[in-house]
């Protein structure tokens, strides 16, 4: 069987999965495995299994996901945002533009808080 027809078989199976309620990652990581297993063989198809989704997520960007959640979760439920966001609007709602400076300097506190560092994102 070609490549594209197995392809569009596993899109059917894929389909039909997410249909049966099953959970969207382990639906594709079968039908992927599955399929990979057919076009290649069963051991290159196992080795891929157990490289590919650890270098994924091991690199810094990927591993700070996680903390950048639990600090928006943070400033939500403390009200820590909504103060940083009155504040700057306090600072420049008067001035033309306010509105756009004080998202601008809301924004930049809460990459500050956060912790975002620009020169670890590959911009400086």
């Amino acid at each position: 069987m070609s490549p594209e027809i197995v392809g569009l078989l596993g899109v059917a199976v894929l389909v039909v999965l997410l249909f049966l309620r099953v959970w969207v990652g382990i639906a594709m990581a079968a039908v992927g495995f599955l399929g990979f297993a057919y076009i290649t063989n069963f051991e290159y198809a196992c080795l891929i299994m157990g490289s590919v989704p650890y270098s994924s997520i091991a690199n810094e960007t990927v591993a700070a996901v996680p903390l950048f959640i639990l600090m928006g979760s943070v400033v939500s439920n403390t009200g820590v945002g909504g103060d940083l966001y009155q504040t700057a609007y306090k600072w420049l709602g008067q001035l033309r533009g306010g509105l756009a400076m004080a998202t601008v300097v809301a924004c930049g506190g809460f990459a500050a808080i956060s912790g975002r560092n620009s020169r670890y994102e590959g911009s400086g």
